[in-house]
């Protein structure tokens, strides 16, 4: 439990499936970047304290699983992007999951 959530409680409001989520927290999948917004602001943590990897025990790093640092980086930038160039970044991923998708089925 997070914050007296359950993880459906928890999955729900990030809008994935109990058991996409009890993969993020095993770390056998890793939350898309716009999952990791949405518990970003659901357990009121920035994207990077989100993804540290040596957090004391806590909901944020047993919701994100283990990040690489690379990753931690890349959201550190992100984070201090402004909101236009941050909607801008997220249109493109939109877009390249997209074509993924269609590419990789």
């Amino acid at each position: 439990m997070y914050s007296g959530m359950s993880q459906e409680q928890v999955a729900d409001a990030i809008t994935v499936s109990r058991n996409m989520h009890v993969r993020y927290e095993s770390g056998a999948s890793f939350p898309s970047v716009d999952k990791l917004q949405a518990l970003s602001h659901l357990f009121k943590v920035s994207l990077v304290t989100l993804t540290e990897r040596d957090l004391p025990s806590s909901h944020a790093q047993a919701a994100a699983g283990i990040v690489p640092k690379e990753l931690r980086d890349i959201l550190g930038v992100y984070e201090n992007l402004s909101l236009l160039s941050r909607k801008v970044i997220m249109e493109e991923v939109r877009l390249l999951q997209e074509l993924e998708s269609r590419l990789y089925g």
